[in-house]
């Protein structure tokens, strides 16, 4: 599955807009959101990372078979593990 979403994230007048690519069918795979603005890659997943997500059940493949606000809302949840991951020291 290769997909590529945008999100809409509001925090009060500032509107910021994420790209969600995911490449999961590959050997190794993928997942990284980036600032549409400026491109940088802001949650970069690999492999082990996304296995683990997977077997643990914070992520699934609906998750990013969506749009609109669940999109939103899915981009606000990889955030969160990702601050998750960097504050417990969990696979990247």
């Amino acid at each position: 599955m290769n997909c590529i979403l945008q999100s809409l994230l509001t925090a009060g007048d500032i509107a910021m807009i994420y790209i969600v690519n995911a490449w999961l069918e590959r050997e190794q795979p993928l997942l990284q959101v980036s600032d549409s603005r400026t491109g940088k890659v802001v949650i970069e997943w690999g492999a082990e990372r996304l296995k683990a997500l997977f077997a643990s059940g914070e992520l699934c493949l609906a998750d990013l078979q969506v749009s609109g606000a669940r999109m939103q809302e899915t981009v606000k949840e990889l955030f969160l593990l990702s601050y998750r991951k960097e504050s417990f020291s969990l696979p990247k």
